[in-house]
């Protein structure tokens, strides 16, 4: 019995797989955990500074740089948070969380 391994389908007999995981042989993860908790410190980012630009909004409307401006800013951010979040949903998908 063969067991495959990683995207490029060489193969691993079971038996080696399991003598090495029983020996602590801890397989690469497909996916970084670091990078998943950076997107999500991103994710929360973007978020504060979204509500940032909402209270300068409702303080200081039109003051400095216009209104339509601001608007356009926090529509890009809540699309780059979406983005953000569709890949956050993604790496858990993958890793079956």
């Amino acid at each position: 019995m063969n067991v495959r391994r990683g995207k490029f389908g060489f193969r691993l007999p079971a038996s080696r797989l399991l003598r090495e995981l029983g020996l602590g042989y801890n397989p690469p993860s497909k996916v970084d955990l670091e990078s998943l908790y950076w997107l999500g410190r991103l994710r929360g980012d973007l978020g504060r500074l979204g509500g940032l630009l909402k209270l300068w909004l409702v303080e200081a409307p039109g003051q400095v740089v216009p209104e339509s401006e601001v608007k356009s800013a926090l529509n890009t951010i809540m699309e780059k948070q979406a983005e953000i979040s569709e890949l956050i949903v993604s790496f858990e998908v993958a890793i079956g969380q």
